[in-house]
């Protein structure tokens, strides 16, 4: 399970849970905290977007049909003049968002770079103080588990304490019947 799935699993001494005293008091955990764990994760940049579309070319002026005719020539040349002018702006107008596009990716690139350092980063603190913390523990149940009772399950506790007064008692009694036995040969020299 990752920290997610322990967190939403609500594990009270498992994933960064371990951390909070409330949940899980543990002893020596606190020596494995890490700042990232009561931290927000980084913010991921704001996405780039689309790059802008093609432009659209409008048609050219149509050639007149009499050549010969000057006014309509000159006419036709004017709106010709201006259409190229028209299209040299798009065209430019084109460039510019280009070039804009171009640079806005370019920091996009970098802060996402920033972000995926960060990120990893953040991910790799809590993810390692979590593991040691888990480990410790793993290592102390294995060893010392057999002397641990929920004492909210009455009848687990009950057999649990009972076992152990009940060894106690004999290894007492043991002890007392040697410590007889050996005063009893003391005397007898």
């Amino acid at each position: 399970m990752n920290l997610d799935d322990k967190a939403y699993q609500q594990c009270k001494c498992m994933g960064t849970a371990l951390f909070n005293q409330n949940s899980c008091n543990f002893p020596g955990l606190g020596d494995h905290y890490v700042d990232a764990i009561a931290e927000q994760p980084p913010v991921e940049p704001a996405a780039l977007g689309d790059p802008p579309p093609e432009p659209s070319i409008p048609d050219a002026p149509a050639v007149p049909e009499d050549k010969t005719d000057q006014v309509k020539m000159v006419e036709y040349l004017n709106s010709l003049s201006a259409y190229q002018d028209n299209v040299k702006a798009i065209q430019e107008n084109y460039r510019n968002e280009t070039d804009l596009y171009k640079v806005m990716s370019d920091i996009y690139t970098g802060q996402m770079k920033k972000y995926q350092e960060d990120r990893a980063r953040y991910d790799i603190s809590r993810v390692s103080a979590v593991k040691i913390g888990e480990g410790i523990i793993e290592t102390v149940t294995k060893q010392y588990g057999w002397a641990w009772v929920n004492k909210k399950d009455a009848k687990a506790y009950a057999a649990w304490l009972f076992q152990n007064w009940s060894a106690q008692i004999i290894i007492v009694l043991i002890y007392l019947a040697i410590i007889l036995f050996l005063i009893k040969r003391k005397d007898v020299k």
